[in-house]
């Protein structure tokens, strides 16, 4: 689906969201739940006033991280589903204190700070890839 007119530019009908700050973060089977606000949070109103995407981190194989949004997970899935391969042996380390969470797989670490969002893939220490929370994971939907 495509949100905008190939020049950066948001198609007419089309607003979106950015995450902020992490509203909650969870261990859930090997994996690594997280639920990101949209605006900053300052009192209960703040996460009723827009989506609260759930972002899921989780690893398949050795060195891979799998990341899932989803705004809208009750919806019965479509498809076409393409199954991913999953190697049985695969062990995740899974970390979650105040300051971020984080989810570590063979050499790759990726790390979600919770105050301010930012979410920091490492390989061996070195960072690979840096988003901050103005433009971190986007969620789009059609203004009706």
């Amino acid at each position: 689906m495509k949100f905008t007119d190939a020049q950066r530019l948001l198609r007419l009908g089309v607003v979106t969201h950015y995450a902020t700050e992490v509203y909650s973060a969870a261990v859930e089977a090997a994996a690594l739940v997280v639920h990101a606000a949209v605006r900053p949070i300052r009192s209960r109103l703040d996460t009723q006033q827009g989506p609260l995407p759930k972002i899921t981190l989780s690893s398949p194989a050795r060195d891979v991280i799998r990341v899932r949004i989803e705004h809208s997970d009750g919806v019965p899935a479509r498809g076409p589903a393409i199954p991913i391969a999953t190697e049985t042996d695969n062990s995740v380390d899974i970390v979650d204190d105040q300051e971020s969470a984080s989810l570590s797989s063979g050499n790759l670490t990726t790390v979600v700070a919770k105050k301010e969002w930012g979410i920091t893939f490492r390989r061996s220490g070195r960072p690979l890839v840096r988003k901050t929370h103005t433009r971190a994971k986007k969620v789009a939907k059609f203004a009706t």
